[in-house]
């Protein structure tokens, strides 16, 4: 049986699910409240022609927007009961959330909530401290749950496979006068969405792995020097069996719950997505790592040299909540 919230509980559940990383913090999605229920849509007006052609991303990232407010629901003291693609006539409706009746939160719950006002996206250095296998333990059992194989990159081969693959899809994604004309637009300074060039590490950051060149050019490892760290990142490929719908909005779950898992113990994250983005890359990174499935994420995560101080800004909620149907 569903339950009731007040208006204040429920735009305090949106507002935790929009603090969600999105693709560039395109942050694509809408949502209807009822007394009972939050529903989902993806907004296809904020969607990466070029970069995206397909909405992939911009569903996994609708898909941990979702995850961002059912732990807010459970964290409320309601059990969250999730309604994926309810309706098959409308594609913009990803999820239905509706309150369930009271249950105590757990400690995790409420862990995993404390730990979104941590999250971010950490695009520079990590330091010589390994994720523990028992934190990689426990992410791979979470996204296991929603159906999620998470595969650590733990064998120096594959690393180094999954390292040629990014750098090749940054080549071919830097020649492309659309696609650097469309990552333009989502660098800018004094907005509610895109990159503030504030949270861009310098030119070069001292990184083992390619990380995306928001000023389009071909990304590359930094550092060489003496005093560079010693980087042990883990890296991490979140896969599905399918690759539609259904399986993106599961794989942004699962990036949902596995970022705020991994906050909680210290630990952040980058995407590597450009290998993603590139259907002949993604199809070889596939192969090459013998993935049974679809690899729709991929993830660097470490304990941050120095943490940031700046944070992507956020929409204000009035502007991602609509108006209720009818």
């Amino acid at each position: 049986m569903a339950a009731r919230m007040d208006s204040a509980q429920l735009r305090e559940i949106v507002r935790q699910a929009t603090a969600a990383p999105s693709i560039h913090n395109t942050q694509p999605w809408r949502f209807q409240v009822g007394t009972d229920r939050v529903d989902l849509f993806v907004d296809p007006s904020r969607g990466l022609d070029v970069l995206d052609p397909t909405g992939r991303q911009r569903i996994i990232s609708c898909g941990a927007a979702l995850e961002h407010a059912r732990l807010a629901v459970r964290a409320a003291d309601h059990d969250a009961v999730v309604h994926l693609l309810p309706d098959a006539r409308n594609e913009d409706y990803l999820a239905r959330l509706e309150i369930g009746e009271t249950q105590p939160a757990t400690a995790e719950d409420r862990r995993l909530l404390a730990a979104m006002a941590r999250r971010h996206t950490h695009r520079g250095a990590f330091d010589a401290v390994s994720v523990s296998a028992d934190l990689l333990a426990d992410m791979t059992r979470g996204a296991a749950e929603v159906g999620v194989v998470l595969h650590a990159l733990t064998d120096p081969d594959d690393l180094v496979v999954a390292t040629v693959l990014i750098d090749r899809a940054d080549q071919l994604e830097a020649a492309d006068p659309a696609y650097r004309e469309e990552l333009s637009r989502w660098v800018r300074e004094d907005a509610e969405d895109g990159i503030p060039t504030a949270v861009l590490p310098p030119v070069g950051p001292r990184t083992s792995l390619p990380m995306r060149n928001f000023e389009g050019a071909p990304a590359r490892p930094g550092g060489s020097g003496e005093d560079d760290p010693v980087e042990r990142p883990l890296v991490v490929v979140l896969s599905t069996d399918g690759d539609g719908r259904p399986a993106w909005l599961v794989a942004g779950q699962a990036m949902g719950w596995v970022l705020l898992r991994a906050a909680a113990d210290g630990v952040m994250a980058s995407p590597l997505g450009q290998v993603l983005d590139v259907p002949v890359t993604r199809a070889m990174l596939a192969r090459e790592l013998r993935l049974l499935g679809h690899p729709q994420m991929v993830l660097r995560m470490g304990y941050p040299v120095q943490h940031d101080s700046a944070r992507t800004p956020r929409r204000a909620l009035d502007s991602v909540i609509d108006p209720p149907p009818g």
